[in-house]
């Protein structure tokens, strides 16, 4: 991602309904997985915005490449660790230690996707969770996807890699924002017809008036009830249809994983 964006995305983080309801889901999320104080290392952090809304009784680490995101970061949140670097080395020792392992929009950046979320979990002790969002459907690939330096979108399909042959089992694969999932569509049709993105920094985000930031953040947010029903029942999920997938893992015994 072009380094001028962290500032504008920074802003963006907490306003904009997509982030600030996806921030609330995450740790709707994480709060069930773990019933006491955790630790958690989120990897490819930006400029924090996840980890901020996190219990503050957590243990919460994070790490990213870029200087920019580290600095506003390190600004906005001075009470969190926030390690400039690269993944897994900046944060090998953390990573024995972490029961959650977060990595949320960020696999989509890496070229070898697999390979980056193999050696994290390499790192990770039996019984940590690993927490990843990404975005869904190459039919939804847009001029917002080229700026923010995205080399895929997910398939359904694609889902299995990231547990295929590593000590690692699913407990709960599911699309997210299927709520919004047609009109976000309709965004990105437009703005592939228009050859740029619909907001600003040839991205699709922008900030719509504050009472129809809210209804959406609102709409996009009350996913998480349905997302934390199937958490625990290992049922079936709300939707077949989202702008985005989330998947929770956790990290087995040697021996335990299905190769």
């Amino acid at each position: 991602m072009d380094e001028s964006l962290f500032e504008f995305h920074s802003r963006m983080e907490r306003q904009h309904w997509w982030f600030t309801a996806r921030a609330e889901i995450v740790r709707g999320l994480a709060t069930q997985l773990f019933e006491h104080e955790a630790m958690v290392v989120d990897v490819g952090c930006g400029t924090g915005g996840i980890l901020a809304v996190l219990p503050a009784s957590w243990t919460r680490v994070g790490v990213d490449p870029s200087p920019a995101a580290i600095a506003v970061a390190r600004r906005l949140n001075p009470e969190i660790d926030f390690r400039l670097g690269e993944a897994p080395s900046a944060v090998v020792r953390e990573l024995p230690q972490a029961d959650l392992l977060m990595l949320c929009d960020v696999l989509e950046h890496v070229e070898e996707d697999r390979g980056l979320l193999s050696s994290l979990v390499d790192g990770l002790t039996p019984s940590a969770r690993v927490l990843i969002t990404v975005p869904g459907h190459m039919s939804l690939w847009s001029r917002h996807d080229e700026t923010h330096g995205h080399y895929r979108r997910y398939e359904r399909a694609d889902l299995s890699r990231f547990w295929e042959g590593l000590s690692l089992s699913p407990v709960l694969v599911s699309p997210l924002n299927w709520r919004l999932y047609p009109l976000v569509r309709a965004l990105r049709v437009a703005g592939r017809g228009r050859g740029r993105g619909v907001g600003a920094h040839e991205t699709d985000l922008f900030l719509p008036p504050r009472p129809l930031n809210r209804l959406l953040e609102r709409l996009f947010a009350s996913e998480e009830r349905p997302l934390v029903r199937a958490l625990h029942s290992s049922g079936p999920v709300p939707s077949r249809s989202g702008v985005s997938w989330l998947v929770i893992l956790e990290k087995l015994a040697i021996g335990r994983g299905d190769a």
